[in-house]
């Protein structure tokens, strides 16, 4: 919701800090809601979500002044291939779905809020694997996002391997995993890795896909859903460009929108893309200068952006 304070994220052997900030700087003392080396979280309306190395997932419920408690194992016992730092997506517009991967396919929890609190280890409580839901043999599932509107709760996923064109899976309906499509980025090289998806949150039809890897075609956006794809790093890319490790897509009042393009030497943004002949821009600077961007989030409520 527009204006609340609270923060949550995954730091490399830091845990997952908690806390919340105060424009004025007098923010409250963040702890850790994950251990051992924070990853992916969510916080949403009914609960939120955290990680840490290979999948390990906790759900909290909140308490009365919106603070986390009662913690609960909730990844999917059966998944295998995790990555050290293993990603999962919720669909904001219904809670209860929870997608996490497992190799090339995923697992699909549709009653993630109402599931019973379990602190004895992982379960399958909720889970139900999709085994006609495939990026694709040989790839695996390196990221995954939800829309929010039009429509809604379309879930992308991203496949990556070793000597591959990277993919991108659409699946429509989260009741019936026998209908999806899948894409190849022809664009991007094989081999590549996709590290971020970010879908517009007023638009489920245009996404963002960044590729993290130094001298690759590193960003890719689609219009139409993923039919077709564009590469659009612009004047970021090319022999001594940074790499791109996340990126984030801000609409505007006026019906455009502003794009963000976190790297390796600062947040970029712009507010045009045209191919290979985008222009990004330096911001933040007088803020945080131009520290690696690992992550980005933006709440379209109050145009609040946390890098």
């Amino acid at each position: 919701d527009s204006d609340d304070t609270r923060i949550l994220g995954g730091t490399q052997d830091n845990g997952s800090p908690y806390f919340r900030y105060n424009t004025t700087g007098n923010h409250s003392a963040s702890y850790d809601v994950s251990s051992g080396d924070g990853s992916f979280a969510y916080m949403g309306k009914n609960y939120f979500l955290t990680s840490s190395q290979r999948g390990r997932a906790i759900r909290y419920n909140y308490n009365s002044t919106g603070d986390p408690t009662n913690w609960s194992y909730v990844s999917p016992s059966e998944a295998n291939g995790q990555l050290f730092i293993h990603p999962f997506a919720v669909d904001p517009t219904n809670e209860n779905y929870v997608a996490y991967p497992s190799g090339n396919h995923i697992f699909l929890n549709k009653e993630m809020t109402t599931i019973a609190r379990n602190t004895s280890g992982e379960n399958m409580n909720g889970w139900t694997r999709l085994r006609h839901v495939s990026v694709g043999s040989g790839q695996n599932i390196t990221a995954l996002s939800f829309s929010k509107k039009n429509p809604s709760s379309r879930l992308y996923l991203g496949g990556s391997s070793d000597s591959k064109k990277p993919t991108i899976l659409r699946m429509d309906n989260m009741k019936d995993d026998s209908t999806f499509t899948v894409t190849t980025i022809d664009g991007a090289n094989e081999g590549s890795y996709i590290h971020d998806i970010h879908v517009n949150p007023e638009n489920g039809d245009e996404i963002l896909v960044v590729l993290s890897n130094y001298e690759v075609e590193s960003l890719f956006h689609s219009s139409n859903g993923g039919s077709t794809w564009n590469a659009v790093g612009g004047n970021l890319e090319g022999e001594n460009g940074p790499s791109f490790r996340a990126a984030a897509i801000a609409p505007t009042d006026g019906g455009g929108s502003y794009y963000y393009a976190g790297t390796s030497i600062g947040l970029y943004m712009t507010d045009e893309l045209n191919g290979g002949e985008t222009v990004w821009i330096p911001t933040g600077l007088q803020t945080m200068g131009a520290p690696i961007i690992a992550d980005l989030d933006c709440r379209e409520s109050d145009d609040l952006l946390v890098a």
